[in-house]
């Protein structure tokens, strides 16, 4: 489980960082989003930046202190499970998605499988 946590709290770091430094390139690019205002990425840097940094946070701190393991992997399943569900529900309302959001969303299913094992064990 340390594995698990250190691992996908290093992923959600790097995800963090590259969308706070380059919003446009790290997440409206992949996605044909238009985001050259400074509203945009404002938005982008504070929910796909800030945001997934703090959860990177939680993640890796939980890898090396044990009273932080459990809501460490909850985090974690909430996340991943919480953007799985995101594409899933955008897959039928909007149909399916490009190769980019596929990739994404297969990584993070099997994050959020990953998170659901290690949360079956502690439980």
């Amino acid at each position: 489980m340390t594995g698990y946590l250190i691992v996908t709290g290093i992923l959600f770091l790097i995800v963090g960082l590259r969308a706070l430094f380059n919003p446009i390139d790290a997440i409206a690019t992949p996605y044909s989003l238009s985001a050259d205002n400074v509203d945009a990425k404002n938005y982008l840097r504070s929910g796909a930046g800030g945001v997934t940094i703090a959860c990177a946070v939680v993640l890796i701190a939980g890898g090396f202190i044990a009273a932080l393991s459990l809501p460490a992997v909850v985090l974690s399943v909430a996340v991943l499970g919480g953007l799985v569900f995101g594409r899933l529900a955008s897959m039928v309302l909007d149909g399916s998605p490009g190769l980019v959001a596929w990739i994404s969303g297969l990584l993070e299913l099997f994050g959020a499988l990953m998170g659901a094992y290690w949360l079956s064990r502690l439980l």
